[in-house]
């Protein structure tokens, strides 16, 4: 056998066995992943909503989601909304069409352009505006995020969002 034939043995069984190390490898990781997933216990859709009333609604932390049906005034005559509201699972049980006073704060609150057709969640949402007057650019049909101010979320306020689709 020559010393060129060899060399092509060599860097043949080196190359072979380089291979096969690396499907072993491959191999030995897949296993233990399926491994690590049998032992995960399960996440039904029922549980996530279950823990979530389990963790009640706290008014100081959530936020509730409504749909603008009205701009309107409260008793006092401070401006307020009638409002379609998407309550957070574990919050009271309060009427969905609502009339809620707002304190939104001017500094704090943004108007923010909804992309329902973005592939990224997270890039979906854009800040068109910040420091504005949610009251003077809401209009029917917007949907708003605000926290309440009271346990009875009967105002909002703080850093309020106006999403526009």
């Amino acid at each position: 056998m020559s010393k060129k034939w060899l060399i092509v043995w060599l860097v043949s069984f080196f190359v072979l066995a380089g291979t096969l190390i690396y499907l072993f490898i491959v191999y030995r990781q897949t296993t233990q992943k399926q491994a690590l997933l049998m032992q995960a216990p399960s996440i039904q859709p029922e549980d996530i909503r279950s823990r979530a009333l389990e963790q009640g609604f706290d008014y100081t932390k959530d936020t509730i989601i409504g749909t603008i049906l009205a701009k309107t005034a409260d008793e006092d005559g401070n401006p307020a909304f009638k409002l379609y509201v998407s309550w957070p699972p574990g919050a009271p049980i309060f009427d969905k069409n609502v009339i809620i006073a707002q304190n939104c704060s001017s500094e704090l609150s943004n108007l923010v352009s909804v992309n329902p057709n973005a592939k990224d969640p997270k890039s979906s949402f854009e800040i068109l505006a910040r420091g504005i007057n949610i009251y003077e650019q809401a209009s029917e049909g917007d949907v708003m995020r605000a926290f309440c101010l009271n346990q009875y979320c009967s105002v909002i306020g703080g850093a309020c969002e106006l999403l526009k689709s």
